[in-house]
């Protein structure tokens, strides 16, 4: 071997060596991009759409969950809606127009509940972990629902992995039923791909479980084959590219086995954003839906 060839394989090895330390560096921040995506801090608040509301906060896992109790227009009622945002996003729900809809439920009768999970908004934390510690801090504000509106009945509303929190937040006795839009039914690998597109999505995965310190899992279409008697509402738009729209065709089939369950198929809209594609009718299907058992 020449001196000439044993310099060339050196310097080639160490220029190998370099590129693998900042691929797998690269690899690692994009990791924890996916359960750290980035703070949505809401900037309006329900006083600049004309509604009344109080500031709440809870504590969960030593952090805090911030959020806004929106009582119903002639004051609080026994109806309750608590909301279930997406990743990325906050307890404003701008990918669902979320004042709106909160200004039409409160003019309808209920009360609104609508917070930042950890890693999001106002709250606490920092990671967002697409559903599966979600699930745990919902079913903690549903708590809190009950327990400062005594005799209140709940339902919850959810978008993407807020959606799958809401499924699973139904085992509790206290939620009568929830709408989901854009739900996954099972967690894995290709759901993570989906939302975060990465080469080697099991690496990715494992790597962001062990920088949020949360085992993802999390199967909302095997919560549903546990829960019975509730009501339960599937939206989808068609042209979801992140979780198609069988998805909910599925959770659907799921639910109705022991449960009142219903589907809406969006011609187009995307992904969580149902209510931007079909503004005049999304307000309005959700409470008929509601009214058959709040």
């Amino acid at each position: 071997m020449t001196s000439r060839f044993k310099k060339i394989t050196f310097f080639f090895l160490i220029f190998l060596a370099a590129a693998l330390l900042v691929c797998g560096a690269v690899y690692a921040v994009a990791s924890f991009g996916s359960v750290a995506p980035g703070r949505m801090i809401p900037t309006l608040t329900p006083e600049n759409y004309r509604m009344e509301y109080e500031n709440f906060s809870l504590s969960f896992s030593g952090q805090t969950l911030s959020g806004w109790l929106i009582p119903a227009q002639d004051g609080l009622s026994d109806k309750t809606v608590i909301f279930s945002h997406d990743r990325a996003s906050s307890r404003e729900i701008p990918e669902a127009d979320g004042f709106f809809l909160m200004r039409e439920l409160s003019e309808n009768g209920y009360n609104v509940i609508t917070f930042d999970y950890l890693g999001s908004g106002n709250s606490g934390g920092d990671f967002y972990t697409f559903g599966i510690s979600e699930s745990r801090q919902l079913s903690a504000v549903v708590s809190y629902a009950a327990e400062q509106i005594p005799g209140t009945k709940i339902a919850l509303i959810g978008w993407g992995c807020g959606a799958a929190a809401a499924v699973k937040a139904a085992e509790s006795d206290e939620v009568l039923g929830v709408v989901a839009e854009s739900c996954y039914e099972q967690f894995d690998e290709t759901v993570f791909s989906r939302y975060f597109s990465l080469p080697f999505p099991s690496a990715g995965m494992a790597l962001a479980q062990t920088v949020s310190g949360t085992a993802f899992s999390l199967s909302p279409i095997e919560t549903l084959r546990g829960i019975s008697g509730k009501h339960f509402y599937f939206i989808h738009c068609l042209d979801d590219t992140v979780i198609p729209y069988t998805a909910s065709q599925n959770l659907n089939l799921a639910a109705a086995q022991n449960n009142n369950s219903e589907l809406w198929l969006i011609e187009e809209g995307g992904h969580c954003l149902g209510a931007l594609a079909s503004e005049a009718n999304y307000p309005s299907r959700i409470l008929l839906f509601l009214s058959q058992f709040l």
